[in-house]
This record gives structure tokens, sequence and C-alpha cells, in this order.
């Protein structure tokens, strides 16, 4: 590459910085204190600045996710970033996602254990850090900690299976003080994650069994009823706006919500645009096309299959939830293997490699194809961001449902049966 990137905490690129010919580089940035990304090709390193610093970094192609290296002013506050990165590529690796299938007792000794380790590490640099550095690591810890204690329940019951598990009473409270009014919190990358969690519970509490009330709609609600610091009801309205307008069954309604607690001309628009976008992919909309290669190297399209009723899946090889989805997809393509409906699946950001592989080791049918990135334009028009993602287009190539229902849910089938 011949250029080097820097990103937000958003991950919208703030700068594109030019290489030399000897690959080397000097800029100055103009921004507020805070962590940053620096890419380079596909590789990226978290990073944290503030007015006054004066960076050097160097690196080579492969190590920039892994170990760069920092001198200058501000070089303690980073070169500890790289260490901490160490640190959770290796408590990753150790345990993973199985301590989640430990005891309560167990569970809650091994994320101490976690955390005091992570607070040695910050303890050995603390006395070269930055104070402000200090602090957001410190509540950053504690913000990662809540969101591990509120995850266990739910986990606990995914692994085991156990659909009526529930942690004991004596079990730490993850939200206990919680700060909704401080938006200086918001510098520090763990802190909306685990606010969103908390408000997603408070949704949750909210709705209760009543499934017809739209879950987006009700979350504005709590936020508006829990969060009294203006920016902090900006950010999460923006989230909701950007990753979540896409799911509402009231695209209108959630919109004029959202709309007047976002100020940010900036974020207004990006709003502004995902709604405009939405609105394209509404029910009856006429589908976009695509042209993408199957197993043998053809080139498959959406107007082939006009005359069908067409159920798409958006898949990838390392989406576990994708591939939770396999058998229910394979017992509804078997079911009406002799009906007027053709089943595609398209997998993303992937490899051709693990594609063919897994189709032949899971016996895949269907139509199945192959999109490089998200960037293909059928893609980006239906705004696809988290997979296993589904689509169902007529027979004249309209759009039913650009979210359409899993292969899993019993009430797919019958819809199918309807349209047929």
């Amino acid at each position: 590459a011949d250029t080097l990137q820097i990103l937000n905490s958003k991950q919208v690129v703030l700068k594109n910085i030019n290489l030399d010919n000897q690959s080397l580089f000097s800029d100055t940035l103009k921004v507020p204190e805070g962590y940053y990304s620096i890419k380079y090709d596909k590789e990226q390193a978290q990073i944290f600045l503030k007015p006054g610093f004066d960076l050097s970094i160097s690196f080579t192609p492969n190590d920039l996710g892994e170990s760069p290296k920092f001198d200058g002013q501000g070089a303690d506050e980073n070169n500890y970033l790289v260490a901490k990165t160490a640190l959770n590529k290796s408590i990753h690796e150790t345990v993973q996602y199985d301590y989640l299938g430990l005891s309560e007792e167990d569970y809650l000794k091994s994320l101490d254990s976690i955390y005091n380790e992570k607070l040695d590490l910050l303890a050995k640099y603390s006395d070269k850090l930055d104070e402000d550095f200090v602090f957001y690591e410190q509540k950053g810890l504690e913000f990662e900690k809540g969101t591990d204690l509120a995850k266990f329940p739910m986990m606990k019951s995914y692994i085991t299976g156990d659909n009526t598990f529930k942690v004991s009473e004596n079990y730490p409270d993850p939200y206990e003080g919680i700060n909704l009014a401080d938006p200086d919190l918001l510098t520090i990358p763990t802190y909306s994650f685990f606010i969103r969690n908390y408000l997603a519970e408070k949704t949750n509490e909210v709705i209760g069994n009543n499934r017809e009330k739209d879950y987006y709609m009700s979350y504005i609600d709590v936020i508006e009823n829990e969060v009294p610091s203006p920016p902090i009801k900006q950010e999460l309205a923006y989230y909701i706006g950007k990753r979540n307008l896409i799911y509402t069954k009231s695209l209108d309604s959630l919109y004029h919500k959202i709309e007047p607690l976002i100020t940010k001309q900036e974020y207004a628009s990006e709003i502004k645009k995902a709604y405009q976008q939405l609105k394209k992919i509404d029910k009856g909309q006429v589908s976009p096309d695509f042209e993408l290669v199957n197993t043998k190297n053809e080139l498959i399209s959406l107007k082939d299959h006009k005359g069908k009723l067409v159920y798409i899946d958006v898949w990838a090889t390392w989406c576990a939830p994708c591939i939770k989805e396999f058998p229910a997809l394979e017992g509804l393509i078997s079911e009406f293997k002799d009906k007027d409906i053709s089943f595609i699946s398209i997998c993303m950001e992937d490899t051709t490699e693990r594609w063919k592989k897994m189709i032949v080791s899971k016996n895949l049918k269907g139509i199945q194809l192959f999109a490089e990135d998200r960037n293909v334009s059928f893609l980006k028009h239906y705004m696809v961001e988290g997979i296993p993602r589904f689509m169902l287009i007529d027979k004249d190539g309209k759009i039913i449902d650009s979210k359409a229902m899993r292969p899993s849910n019993p009430k797919l089938k019958e819809q199918i049966e309807v349209l047929l």
C-alpha cells in the first residue's frame, strides 16, 4: 500500500497519509484527545492521540496489528496499548469462550483473574502515562468487566442449552453505579458498548412478552427516559440509526424519533442517507440485480430466476450463527424442491477455498454464489452489515422482505407456502 489511514473510534477515515518511495511519512493531525486507529493495507492498530503529542511509529507491513514501535512524546501510552493488545490476544487464545461454560463461582474467579492481570499491566506503565489516559484505561477495564458480567447468564444458557438458567442472588450487579450523565466517558471505547447493553436489558424489560412491540422504537423511548445527557443520547441515537434502522418494523416512525436527538450535521446527514437508502428496499420496490460466480466459475444473475420466488441467504464460513441456520435451510430446500422457488446462498468476505470446502463438507444444496466483499453493489444496495442476512423476492423481481425471517423460524415455511 502507498498510504496510511487514520480512523476514529467509529472506524471513519479521518485522514489519508501518503508514503514516499522509501515508505516514510510525516503529518500533523488536528484531532481531539482520544482513541483512534492507524491502518495500513488490511492491518490496523489502536492508538491514543492528544494535542501536543509528537509521535514516531515504525512497523513492517505484516506487524502493524501486533507490534508497532513508538518513540517520542506519547510513546508510553501507545507502547502500553501494544502490550495490552498482546495480553488480550494471549488471554483470548487461552480462555476463548470455554470459561462461559464454567459454574458461576468459577466464572467470577476467572473474570477477576483476567481483570487483575490487565490492571497489573496498566500499573507497570502508569508512572509514565498521561493522567487522563490512565483514567480512561481504568474506567475502560471496569466497563469491560461489567459487560462480561452482564453477558454471562445469556451465554451460559446458550452454551448449555438450559433456557431456565439464572444467576444466584449474590451475583454482582454489572450496572451498579452506571453513569449516563457524563459525556466525557464517551471517549472510552468500551463505554458505549457497556451502556448499550444496559439499555437493551431495560428495553427487554419494557417489552416483556409483547412481541408485537417494535424493539427499536421501545429502545429509543428507554434512551429518552434513562439518559439525561444530550451528547450521550445523540451517540446512542446515532448508533441505532446507523446499525439498527434497517431492522425496525416502523422505518418512518423510528427515523422521526431519532432525528431530533441528533444535532451533529455529519451524523444527521449519515442517518438521513441510510433512511433514504432503506426506502429504496421497502416492500414492493424492484430488487437490484447481481452477477456472481458459482462453484464452476459461471456468472449467475438474479434475473435468471425471474418467474420464481427467490430466497437469499448471505453468509460466511467464519459466521457461527450462519452455519447454525444450515440444517433448517437445507430442510426448506428439500421440502420445496419441486416448487417455483430458488434458494440462493451468497458467501461474502471470505476466501473461495474456504467457501468451496464448506459447501462440500456440509453438503450444501441450492445455488451457491461467492461475493468477494461487501462492496458488491447488490450487498451495498441492501446495506448488508451483519450476517446472516436473508431476503425474499417475488416472481416479478420485487422485494417482499429485505430482512426476511431466518430458515429456523417456522413462520418462514408458512409464508413461503402462502406465496407459492
